[in-house]
Parts: C-alpha cells; sequence; structure tokens
C-alpha cells in the first residue's frame, strides 16, 4: 500500500480511559437500582455520544433523558481527565513518528470537550492535521462515518490511510472505510480472534514504526 495518512483512536489506544468509561456508566445504572446487562460495555464501545446515551436509556434502563445520561456521564469522565490522563505504552511517541513522515488525525467516539481535554494533556495538537469526533458525523463506529471524515480532512484518500485501533467497533468502523487496521488489543474486553485476523496486531505503540507501515 502507498501510505498517505495516519488516523488513531483515542479512548482504549493512546489513553487508557475505556474502563473508565464503564465504571462511570455502570456508576449510574448502580445509583438507579439497575442491574447492569450482560453485553452492555461491548455494545457501547465506539457507539457516538447520542448513541451510547440512547443506549444507556433504552436498553440499560437508566430513568432519565438521553441528554441527561449524556451530560452526566461526560461531567465524570470530565472530571477524571483534569486529574490526569494515563498514556497506554509508546502513545506520544509513536504520534511523533508517524507525524514526522505522514498528516495524523484523531478519529475518536469520545464528545469534543473529552478530545480536545486528551489532546491537550497529551501535547499532541501541532502534530495532528484534524480531530473528528463521532458526535459530528451521522454515525458511531462500527459505522465508517468518523474515519472518512478525518481522511476528508486530512485531504488523504481513505483507502490510503492507515488506522491504529484497538476495539471491535473502531477496527470495524476502520475497515468499513476501506483502511488498513493496526491494532493493539486491550486487555479490558479485547476483540475477538476474527476480528484480529484482519488487522496487524501489535503488543505496544513501541511498535508502530514506519518500517511497519510502509511494509503494509
Amino acid at each position: 500500500m502507498n501510505i498517505r495518512g495516519i488516523i488513531f483512536d483515542m479512548d482504549g489506544t493512546l489513553i487508557e480511559t475505556e474502563e473508565q468509561w464503564d465504571i462511570v456508566r455502570r456508576q449510574l445504572a448502580a445509583d438507579a437500582g439497575i442491574e447492569w446487562p450482560e453485553g452492555a460495555t461491548q455494545d457501547m464501545m465506539g457507539m457516538s455520544t447520542p448513541e451510547w446515551a440512547e443506549y444507556l436509556v433504552t436498553s440499560v434502563g437508566l430513568p432519565m433523558s438521553a441528554d441527561e445520561a449524556a451530560e452526566r456521564t461526560i461531567a465524570a469522565m470530565a472530571d477524571h481527565h483534569r486529574d490526569g490522563v494515563e498514556l497506554l505504552p509508546g502513545a506520544i511517541e509513536s504520534v511523533r513518528r508517524m507525524a514526522e513522515h505522514y498528516p495524523v488525525a484523531i478519529a475518536s467516539s469520545s464528545p469534543r470537550r473529552l478530545i480536545d481535554a486528551g489532546v491537550e494533556a497529551m501535547g499532541i495538537g501541532d502534530l495532528l492535521g484534524a480531530t473528528v469526533s463521532t458526535e459530528e458525523v451521522a454515525a458511531g463506529k462500527p459505522e465508517p462515518d468518523g474515519y472518512l471524515r478525518a481522511a476528508e480532512l486530512l485531504e488523504v484518500d481513505p483507502t490510503a490511510c492507515v488506522a491504529v485501533e484497538d476495539s471491535t467497533n473502531g477496527i470495524l468502523s476502520a475497515l468499513n472505510a476501506g483502511m488498513a487496521v493496526v491494532c493493539v488489543p486491550p486487555s479490558f474486553h479485547p476483540p475477538a480472534d476474527e476480528v484480529l485476523a484482519r488487522t496487524t496486531v501489535l503488543d505496544s505503540l513501541d511498535e508502530l514504526t514506519v518500517e511497519l507501515i510502509t511494509g503494509l
């Protein structure tokens, strides 16, 4: 492939927040006396803000509006970000390596204010050509909209992009956009083997090198 752009997911790929999202959402359910439904955690990974907020109301059963569910969840996550983000191994270094050779973007399911807070906390804003929240496009992951928008903003054909992901829905989103995918599977709900088989699997972002990208 003639790679011309690199697009990173954020949560679970650059910063360790996927488990925190789950903790916050489960606490909302517990506060309402609701047992957490089986599969709900996996279902919401990669959904846009309107999608997971609606899911919390209609599928989990939170006794509030989707807007309130979203606001309470995001406010709790913003508090968490203010306390400092936990970087995943090699996160900033890998973005810097890629940015030396390719235009780089972030396509995340987080709302805009959390993306901006995460980018600021990591100090990588000057390395990014674009950031996209799936709340700004028609549909969240696993639909391709977020990745397609990021490629558009980079002015790069999506089929000439590599996506760096961690979750099942994120991988499928990038594949649906026609991109090659590099995945660092998390310990928290890793993708199934059949999904990982469609990606290049790394143990950490330290292995994300220009040599690896040019060999895809």
